[in-house]
């Protein structure tokens, strides 16, 4: 039988320069339960900042993320987002500011990968991100970004500096691996949210036909012409 860890800390530390993710939890589903991570600084990673996959009931607050898939150094990565979580379940991702994350594709400030429930993205500030601000991405129930701010979220081009995947500033994906029909997501919230983008980038919304119960409202899109 597997064990679990529960009740599960990491405060006020620092992680800087290492070639892939800078802060990782991983366990099959619900194999880790009740975890905080509050006031640390992760900059210049070569991958993704933080990264949770099979977490259940997480507080992911008061972090700075940084250069999230830095290629600072050839060993690096070079690719994700500053924060992301794959079938994990109950989190609260607040007070955060996650910026400059880099990378070909993917590489949101934060998102939702597939086969979560019930993931609240809120009061962050998302900056200068290559991929975007939103992403939800297929088999995902209930989750929520709302009273963030994004500025410039979602400047790559696809086909330039070796881009193979352009950016959204918006997305619902549905996507849930190579050679499967998408599936969702379901039941998705995207409210009271203020987003700027600059004229030298040029938006985009997106939206796969297999996401069901979406509900965007009283958000602010200023997209400079």
């Amino acid at each position: 039988k597997q064990g679990k860890l529960s009740n599960v800390k990491v405060l006020r530390t620092s992680i800087r320069n290492v070639s892939h993710t800078g802060l990782k939890a991983t366990a099959t589903r619900n194999g880790i339960l009740n975890l905080e991570i509050a006031d640390c600084k992760v900059n210049y990673t070569g991958g993704p900042g933080m990264q949770f996959s099979g977490v259940t009931k997480a507080h992911i607050h008061h972090n700075q993320i940084a250069f999230s898939a830095s290629t600072s150094d050839s060993r690096n990565w070079g690719r994700g987002s500053g924060l992301w979580t794959w079938s994990c379940a109950d989190f609260i991702i607040e007070h955060n500011r996650f910026e400059n994350a880099n990378g070909p594709g993917g590489s949101a400030g934060v998102h939702i990968d597939y086969k979560c429930n019930d993931i609240i993205i809120q009061y962050n500030l998302s900056a200068n991100n290559a991929g975007g601000f939103c992403e939800i991405l297929g088999n995902n129930f209930n989750c929520a970004y709302r009273y963030n701010v994004s500025i410039n979220d979602g400047y790559r081009t696809k086909g330039v500096n070796g881009a193979f995947q352009e950016c959204k500033t918006f997305w619902l994906s549905g996507y849930v691996g190579d050679q499967k029909k998408n599936a969702g997501p379901f039941n998705s919230y995207f409210y009271n949210n203020t987003i700027y983008v600059a004229k030298e980038i040029q938006p985009k919304i997106a939206a796969s036909s297999s996401s069901e119960g979406v509900l965007i409202a009283n958000n602010i899109f200023y997209f400079e012409t």
